[in-house]
């Protein structure tokens, strides 16, 4: 429906969500296709715009997509939010604090509640797991990059 009411010509002509709106109408006469169209079953009249007071049960389409962009850019904002503060926390913490220990500690730490999430988040388990794994081998990356593993201050 989404898809449909961007083109120029709406293909939904009359719909409902759910079987009781669609009795109803059967009920009461409106048509679904103008093809429909008989001396026994006439359609009913427009008799001018909806008011303000008068909106549909679950609001109107256009509402209902602009509603849906929103709540889903909200979600992709907090996830971008969450996915930074995972990868740019652990990553400060071993710059500002260069030793081995908080290296190992801030990745084991980080890594089990970035795998907590995920398994919260997420319903199949290979999906956890790789994304878990992802996780942890970036920052094995910042580890590797540590005080032993890289190059010395006394060499340079």
């Amino acid at each position: 429906m989404i898809k449909c009411s961007a083109t120029q010509r709406d293909c939904f002509l009359i719909s409902g969500e759910r079987k009781v709106d669609d009795y109803v109408m059967q009920k009461v006469g409106v048509q679904t296709d103008p093809r429909d169209a008989d001396a026994k079953n006439p359609p009913i009249p427009v008799l001018g715009p909806w008011e303000e007071d008068n909106i549909p049960i679950g609001g109107t389409r256009n509402e209902n997509v602009k509603k849906s962009w929103v709540r889903g850019f909200r979600r992709r904002l907090v996830m971008a939010a969450v996915g930074g503060t995972f990868l740019v926390a652990p990553m400060w913490l071993m710059v500002l604090h260069n030793t081995l220990y908080t290296a190992l500690v801030s990745t084991t730490v980080f890594v089990f509640v970035f795998g907590s999430l995920m398994s919260a988040l997420l319903e199949k388990p290979m999906d956890v797991l790789s994304g878990t794994a992802a996780y942890a081998a970036v920052l094995v990356v910042f580890v590797g990059l540590g005080p032993s593993g890289g190059p010395s201050e006394t060499s340079q």
